[in-house]
């Protein structure tokens, strides 16, 4: 396993999040952005530092074609998109770029140093679950910033990918697939629920009686769940069920760029909760914009166009429809490649690593992720990691 490079980016990851920590108390601007530009500099860093193995990498046909399309998608955006945001822009290229970087830089065997791992990749996520757990319990507030975390569904992703690093360094998590059930539940994202599940059969499920005797169990399990728990997430689950009930009662789904969110919510017995309706009227749009114009699917409206273009004024709460409309379908396609190149690689060697990270994919479907820095570095580095060293030798 390449110690070297995955210990540079556990330091820089502590670091990182120490500043960060320091910029939300602060709440300086200049700060801020200065701490913004920081994985910039690591990108470089690591780059240089690998020079001489990156002009010798030796690509398979999966991952010919993924950079062919990475560099078409990404030329035809720069010249052609009439929206292009620079720091966002990186953020994209930078899932490839750590991803190869781990896969194919200079390889330095070695044990792992866990003492480095224990603040980034255990502390600070229970602290964040436990921020969580007193701002929605004690105070009522579900809704708050986690830190510098936007909401608790980022909060949530990074505990997900810490899980998946942890499991994917050691066999000594026993309990993983239970731990993060628990993470979830009491986190209360709908989203990542759904998306644990779907991965968890997908990975799991087998044409045979014992699962689907498994399967019936967690159907009569959650229609128990939902009629008689009271888990904030079954509560949210309930809300969004009226709510979608009784707004397809009387309108349909075009409707939804004219409704504003006070009308939804009395439709939802004056809940706040209207993600879904969120999310569904800013995708709507978006798919409208799209429509309008078929020669953009080739270089996306660029970086950006889905703040400039809709009236919410907000990045899609979907990585993948956010890549096909900003960036376009050569980059989609070079994005959908890698994921499923590094899914199915898992699939081969650890099966709960591979529901671990396509619950990961599904729930971009949901969320922003690839803007989060933190997500994405310690997802897709540790992913090449892994594929560089497939027999899972890693392990200790």
């Amino acid at each position: 396993m390449n110690i070297s490079l995955f210990h540079k980016v556990i330091v820089f990851n502590s670091i990182y999040i120490l500043l960060l920590l320091i910029v939300e108390y602060l709440q300086n601007d200049v700060l801020a952005l200065l701490v913004s530009m920081l994985p910039v500099l690591l990108v470089a860093f690591l780059i240089l530092l690998n020079w001489k193995a990156i002009n010798k990498i030796r690509l398979n046909i999966s991952e010919f074609i993924i950079l062919i399309c990475l560099l078409v998608g990404c030329s035809f955006n720069v010249v052609f998109s009439p929206h292009f945001e620079l720091a966002n822009f990186i953020k994209f290229v930078f899932v490839f770029l750590i991803f190869f970087l781990a896969k194919n830089g200079i390889k330095r065997n070695g044990p792992i140093n866990f003492q480095l791992c224990i603040f980034p990749l255990i502390v600070f996520p229970i602290i964040c679950f436990f921020q969580y757990i007193y701002d929605s319990k004690v105070l009522g507030e579900s809704t708050k910033s986690v830190f510098f975390f936007s909401n608790r569904n980022n909060a949530i992703a990074y505990t997900l990918v810490c899980i998946f690093v942890i499991t994917a360094l050691t066999n000594k998590l026993k309990k993983t697939f239970l731990v993060t059930t628990i993470v979830i539940l009491f986190y209360g994202t709908l989203g990542a629920l759904v998306a644990f599940l779907f991965s968890y059969f997908v990975v799991v499920f087998k044409w045979n009686s014992k699962s689907w005797m498994t399967l019936l169990s967690l159907i009569f399990a959650c229609i128990l769940l939902f009629t008689y728990s009271e888990l904030a997430i079954i509560d949210r689950v309930k809300t969004v069920f009226m709510g979608v009930v009784n707004f397809f009662e009387i309108y349909s789904f075009s409707d939804l760029k004219r409704i504003d969110f006070g009308q939804i919510a009395l439709m939802q017995e004056g809940s706040t909760d209207v993600s879904l309706f969120f999310r569904l009227k800013h995708w709507g749009e978006i798919i409208a914009i799209m429509l309008e114009n078929y020669w953009y699917f080739f270089s996306g409206w660029g970086m950006g166009a889905a703040v400039t273009l809709t009236s919410m004024e907000l990045v899609p709460h979907n990585d993948w429809l956010r890549v096909l409309f900003e960036l376009g379908v050569f980059n989609f396609i070079a994005f959908l490649m890698l994921n499923f190149v590094i899914f199915s690689k898992l699939k081969e060697y650890d099966r709960f690593l591979s529901v671990l990270f396509l619950t990961l994919c599904v729930y971009m479907f949901s969320e922003n992720l690839i803007n989060n820095f933190l997500i994405i570095s310690l997802l897709y580095f540790t992913s090449g990691l892994l594929i560089k060293n497939e027999n899972f030798k890693c392990r200790t």
